[in-house]
């Protein structure tokens, strides 16, 4: 600044040109979606993993006492944050605008006050826990609202890819966007009180953004991954400049065996590098067209290193099943067994290699395991001493009579892989989607991308457990360990924790409260009128951050 009047001087007038041109070249650079992309990058890896992190600490400690079995403990705990997180929602508009200040340090957006009154009116179990919808708008804050529009029409052109408008209370989209029409029969005449906006939906099941460049391009380019090794591009976010974390590879173990205790870490691409050959999706996905830009898209679910805006999937409430109330059991007139039945969905099916004995995604390493298809096999358990203290010891007795699985056709495979994979599982075909509801323990394992079948089982009066590396909207009201028994992607704990809860008073005592827990969550947290609260606040805040002339509402911790 100080050397500015001597460059003006007419001394020196092709300095004072190039200058100027120069100024030019930079300020349009700065219009295209590339630009600020360090400090973009900056926020992306920053603020968003931080406020992650320390919402992760909230959550489950490993538990330490020999005495007590880890599902126990962790059972307790569980019980002990959730009454904790119901009691320390805000109760008043005021407290919720101090809440969001605090965790934020920005006001909310406009029209807050009518979202926090339709909120309370509908009696919404949570005020505050939207952190989900402000981590995914965090990023895009670095970027300029010419930029984002810029990148949703750019990227409106790409395969698959639906535009969804708020104008004026009217939603504007193609007709063929179902999913975007249905979102706008959710939120009915609440769309009145959303701001004009501009968005892209997904209606695929797999996200589409995923940022692994430290510089993205100036254009939004797409690029089609399918039915190959993905785990390079999904994990590339990890290695950037803007270090997201270090790779870990293990977690810590109770008694000598690993529990989930933590949701984001166990889920956590980059903290999990063993994703990479043991599920579908890493290895390698059915449908895998993304783009490096960070483009604001709607999706139903995503892995960690993904930046798509995720919604409540609309499936949930209107896929047509069959609703468990109308065929459930009682506990006691359950079988007390795990049960599980589906396709080999998961990923795209390769031919084996040589050295390959079967397939290892997730679907395929539960179907394996459950039918001891791999001879020798070794499992982990928990035993007590004489001290009363719970150890591991190693055993090849699986128990297998505490399992009802089957794989009950074949998918996303050529017809000689399908072929071959029929007759090693001996799939012998469909069954009636009710018989779920005969058994305990059920489990939900990750197909392509979410289950559809989730809330269902939630629904019911069995135990559900719950594996998968896909984040959704509902996960912030969910507790593990209470509402659910969350399984890692290995699965290595499996047998321990089916034989504890399947063969102990006190387990059976602890999956019933948590079958019972986990169908007044869904009863009370999962209504569709709590997708509309979610995707009300969502659009407000997008909004707000693409919006014209925006206000960034920046406030300090303390709210001033």
């Amino acid at each position: 600044m100080i050397q500015q009047p001597t460059i003006r001087s007419r001394g020196r007038p092709v300095l004072w040109v190039l200058l100027v041109l120069l100024a030019v070249a930079l300020l349009a650079n700065r219009r295209t979606p590339s630009a600020d992309t360090s400090r973009w990058l900056s926020t992306k890896w920053t603020k968003w993993t931080k406020h992650r992190s320390d919402r992760s600490i909230e959550w489950i400690t490993t538990p330490d006492d020999p005495r007590t079995h880890p599902v126990k403990a962790l059972h307790q705990q569980a019980v002990r944050k959730f009454e904790a997180l119901i009691a320390r929602q805000s109760k008043t508009l005021e407290a919720a605008v101090s809440e969001y200040k605090h965790r934020w340090s920005r006001n909310p957006p406009s029209g807050f006050e009518d979202w926090f009154a339709f909120a309370k009116q509908q009696n919404s179990t949570v005020i505050d826990e939207f952190n989900m919808i402000s981590e995914a708008m965090q990023p895009l804050w670095s970027l300029r609202p010419q930029q984002i529009h810029q990148m949703v029409e750019e990227a409106a052109s790409g395969p698959d890819i639906w535009t969804l408008e708020f104008k004026d209370g009217v939603v504007i989209t193609p007709k063929d966007n179902w999913m975007g029409l249905e979102m706008g029969a959710f939120l009915g005449d609440l769309l009145t009180k959303i701001p004009n906006l501009k968005i892209l939906n997904n209606p695929m099941d797999e996200p589409r953004v995923l940022v692994s460049s430290d510089q993205p391009p100036d254009h939004v380019q797409w690029s089609d991954g399918s039915m190959r090794p993905a785990w390079k591009a999904i994990s590339a976010p990890c290695n950037s400049k803007a270090k997201y974390t270090k790779l870990r590879t293990t977690f810590p173990k109770a008694h000598g065996m690993t529990f989930v205790t933590n949701l984001d870490a166990a889920s956590d691409v980059c903290q999990n590098p063993s994703f990479k050959g043991i599920h579908g999706f890493f290895m390698a996905p059915t449908t895998f067209v993304t783009t490096d830009s960070p483009v604001p898209i709607l999706s139903q679910a995503a892995p960690s290193t993904f930046l798509d805006i995720i919604h409540p999937s609309t499936w949930y409430w209107d896929d047509g099943s069959t609703d468990s109330t109308d065929w459930d059991y009682d506990w006691d007139n359950k079988t007390n067994k795990l049960y599980w039945a589906g396709g080999t969905t998961g990923g795209w099916n390769l031919p084996l290699h040589r050295n390959q004995r079967t397939w290892h995604s997730q679907r395929h390493r539960f179907i394996d395991m459950t039918h001891q298809l791999t001879p020798g096999q070794s499992y982990g358990y928990l035993g007590q001493n004489a001290a009363g203290e719970w150890v591991r010891y190693d055993s090849k007795d699986f128990q297998s009579e505490l399992y009802d699985t089957r794989f009950t056709g074949t998918a996303q495979c050529d017809e000689p892989v399908c072929a071959e994979m029929e007759e090693y599982y001996h799939i012998e075909g469909k069954v009636d989607e009710r018989r779920a509801y005969n058994f305990r323990l059920i489990i939900d394992i990750d197909g392509n991308s979410f289950s559809g079948r989730y809330h269902r089982f939630l629904a019911s009066k069995s135990c559900v457990l719950k594996q998968t590396v896909f984040r959704e909207w509902h996960d912030e009201r969910l507790v593990p360990w209470l509402h659910y028994v969350p399984i890692s992607t290995g699965m290595e704990e499996l047998p321990e924790v089916v034989r504890y809860l399947a063969t102990t008073e006190e387990g059976q005592r602890i999956a019933e409260v948590i079958a019972e827990k986990g169908r007044e969550a869904h009863d009370v947290s999962l209504r569709r009128v709590d997708a509309v609260i979610y995707m009300y606040r969502l659009f407000l805040e997008y909004a707000r951050m693409s919006g014209e002339g925006r206000d960034g509402g920046m406030v300090s911790r303390d709210g001033t």
